[in-house]
């Protein structure tokens, strides 16, 4: 089974986000700088496995359907 590239992509950037998110849940030091990412936490973690979300749905779609003839 071949991954369309677009899903890849999307997932990377999807896991970035979620990672993102998570790191700003439990981080108590600000390594990120400036930047404080606190309130964001739960709509990034959420965005994130939405992104996720299409690759996921691609997968099973193909293995629901069997093999290919």
């Amino acid at each position: 089974m071949r991954l369309p590239p677009a899903l890849i992509a999307l997932d990377v950037f999807g896991t970035l986000v979620l990672g993102l998110g998570i790191y700003a849940m439990v981080a108590d030091d600000a390594r990120l700088g400036a930047i404080d990412l606190g309130p964001l936490a739960l709509p990034m973690i959420i965005i994130g496995a939405f992104l996720m979300a299409p690759l996921v749905i691609y997968v099973v779609r193909q293995a629901l359907a069997g093999p290919r003839r």
